[in-house]
C-alpha cells in the first residue's frame, strides 16, 4: 500500500491530464499488479525474512536449532523453497498468465484521451516480414481485436513477378486471415504497368455456372469405351462470357477429362482454369490436377501461372504467418521508450521472440536493447531467490538486536540492489555490457555475496 500510495502521488498530475476517474485509477493499479509485483514482492519477502530471522535470533531459537546439529543450509531450506516458489509465480504471472498487463494498463490511461471510435486503432501501419518477403500496408489496425481495415500486402512470385492483394477489411480467425471484398493483382515484373486482376466473385469455383445437366446437352461426339458412354469434343460459349472446352465427359458417372474454362477478367485479360479431370459434387465442380493461368490480353503468349486456386467470397489465407500478435510485437518494440526500458523490463519474452522471428538481422543498438529486455525478463523473477540468499546471513547471526534491525537492513539492501539493477540495464542497453550480463548483474553480485556470507557463518 505504501508503494502504490507513493506511485499515486507521483502520477497524480498525469492522471488529471488523462481525465481518469477514481474507478479508472483503481482499475489501472489492479491491472498493473503483476508488473508491480516484480518490485514489491522481493522487497516484501526481504522485509519478512529479516524480521522473522531477527526475531528468532533474539530469542536464541536459531542457536538452539544449530546446537541440535542442523546446518545453516538445512535451516534455510524452507526459505529457499519459498524463494523458488515465488520466483516461479512471478515468471508465470508476468510472461504466461498476463503477458500484456503493461499494455492493458496503458490503454486504461488513454481511453479518455482518444474518442470512442479511435480507441485501440493504429492508423496507417506499414509492416514487413523480411523472412517471407511480404510487405503490408494497413489502413488501420485494432490493437485489441486484431481487426484490419483496408489491408493490402505484396509478396514475390517466381521468378521476377509479384502478387498484390487488396481488401476492404480483414480479421484473424482459426489461426488464419480472412479478407473481405478482395481483389488480386498479378504483376509480371516490377515495371509492369498493366497487371492482370481478379476479384472475389471471379475466383470462387461456384462461378463456374454450368452444372453437369447443362453440359450433357451440349452435344459432341458419342463414343463407347469399355462399356461406358463418353461424349468427346465439347465446346460451348456461355452468356456469362465463359468459354468451356471439354475433351471428354462420361455420361455414366459424370466425370470430365481434359477440361479448360476461360473466364474474362478486367482490362481485357482473362483467366484460364485447366484440369486433367473433374467431377460434379455438392452442386459445384471439383477439379483434379488443376492449374490456373492469367492472360493479360488475347494476344498474350506468355501467361502468368497462378499457384493458388483462388479465394472464396471471404479470402482465407492460412499461409500468411503475420498474426495479430506478431503485428502487436512490432508496434510495441518500434514505439518502445528507452527511458522506461532503463527502469524495468517493458517487453515480455513472447514479444521479443516474435520480433526476432520477423527480423533475423537487427541493428546493433536495437539488438542490445532486446537482449537486455529478454534476459531481464528471465532474471527479474529470480530476485526472490536472491533475497533469501541475502536475508539468511544478515538475519541468522545471534545477538539481542532490535526487531527493527530487519526493517533497516531490508531498506538498505533493496536500495543497493535496485541501484545496481538500473546501472546494469543502462550499461547493457547502451551496448557497453552484454545484454545477459547487464540483466543478471544484480542477481549474480548479491546472490554470490549472500552465498559467500552463508559459508562464513559459524
Amino acid at each position: 500500500m505504501f508503494w502504490v500510495g507513493f506511485d499515486v502521488l507521483s502520477r497524480l498530475e498525469e492522471f488529471q491530464r488523462e481525465k481518469l476517474r477514481l474507478l479508472d485509477i483503481l482499475e489501472y493499479y489492479w491491472v498493473s499488479l503483476p508488473e508491480l509485483m516484480l518490485t514489491v514482492l522481493p522487497v516484501g519477502l526481504l522485509l519478512a525474512l529479516l524480521y522473522a530471522l531477527t526475531s528468532l535470533a533474539r530469542n536464541q531459537e536459531l542457536t538452539a536449532m544449530r546446537a541440535a546439529g542442523l546446518s545453516i543450509w538445512r535451516l534455510g531450506t524452507p526459505y529457499f523453497i519459498i524463494g523458488i516458489f515465488l520466483s516461479g509465480g512471478l515468471y508465470w504471472m508476468n510472461d504466461i498468465a498476463i503477458p500484456d498487463a503493461a499494455e492493458r494498463a496503458m490503454r486504461i490511461r488513454r481511453k479518455h484521451i482518444a474518442s470512442t471510435n479511435e480507441t485501440g486503432w493504429v492508423q496507417r501501419l506499414y509492416f514487413s516480414n523480411p523472412v517471407a518477403q511480404r510487405f503490408w500496408n494497413i489502413g488501420a489496425f485494432h490493437l485489441i481485436t486484431g481487426e484490419m481495415q483496408v489491408p493490402n500486402f505484396r509478396e514475390p512470385l517466381p521468378p521476377d513477378a509479384y502478387r498484390k492483394i487488396k481488401a476492404l477489411s480483414g480479421r484473424w480467425s482459426d489461426g488464419a486471415w480472412w479478407l473481405v471484398d478482395t481483389e488480386e493483382f498479378i504483376y509480371r515484373h516490377h515495371e509492369d504497368q498493366n497487371p492482370a486482376t481478379r476479384g472475389v466473385m471471379e475466383v470462387d469455383t461456384t462461378e463456374l455456372v454450368s452444372p453437369l445437366s447443362d453440359i450433357i446437352r451440349w452435344g459432341g461426339t458419342e463414343t463407347v469405351i469399355t462399356n461406358q458412354l463418353w461424349r468427346t469434343n465439347l465446346t460451348q460459349a456461355l452468356q456469362s462470357g465463359q468459354t468451356w472446352r471439354i475433351g471428354a465427359i462420361c455420361l455414366t458417372n459424370g466425370e470430365v477429362r481434359d477440361l479448360e474454362v476461360r473466364l474474362p477478367l478486367r482490362r481485357g485479360s482473362q483467366r484460364v482454369v485447366g484440369a486433367f479431370s473433374g467431377v460434379w459434387t455438392n452442386d459445384q465442380w471439383l477439379f483434379r490436377t488443376a492449374r490456373e493461368l492469367i492472360y493479360r490480353s488475347a494476344n498474350d503468349s506468355n501467361p502468368m501461372f497462378v499457384p493458388t486456386s483462388g479465394p472464396h467470397p471471404e479470402l482465407w489465407l492460412p499461409r500468411l504467418t503475420e498474426s495479430p500478435e506478431l503485428i502487436r510485437s512490432e508496434l510495441k518494440i518500434s514505439g518502445l521508450s528507452l527511458s522506461r526500458a532503463m527502469r524495468r523490463p517493458q517487453l515480455n519474452i513472447r514479444e521479443i521472440l516474435n520480433y526476432r522471428t520477423l527480423h533475423p538481422t537487427i541493428r546493433p543498438e536495437l539488438k542490445s536493447l532486446l537482449d537486455t529486455q529478454f534476459h531481464a525478463r528471465l532474471a527479474a523473477p529470480w530476485t526472490c531467490f536472491v533475497v533469501v540468499l541475502i536475508a539468511i546471513p544478515f538475519g541468522v547471526p545471534s545477538g539481542r538486536r532490535n526487531i527493527f534491525y530487519g526493517v533497516a537492513g531490508s531498506i538498505g539492501i533493496a536500495f543497493g540492489y535496485f541501484v545496481l539493477q538500473r546501472l546494469g540495464y543502462a550499461l547493457s542497453q547502451n551496448g557497453q555490457l552484454p545484454g545477459w550480463l547487464g540483466a543478471w548483474l544484480p542477481n549474480v553480485v548479491f546472490g554470490g555475496l549472500g552465498a559467500f556470507l552463508i559459508f562464513r557463518i559459524r
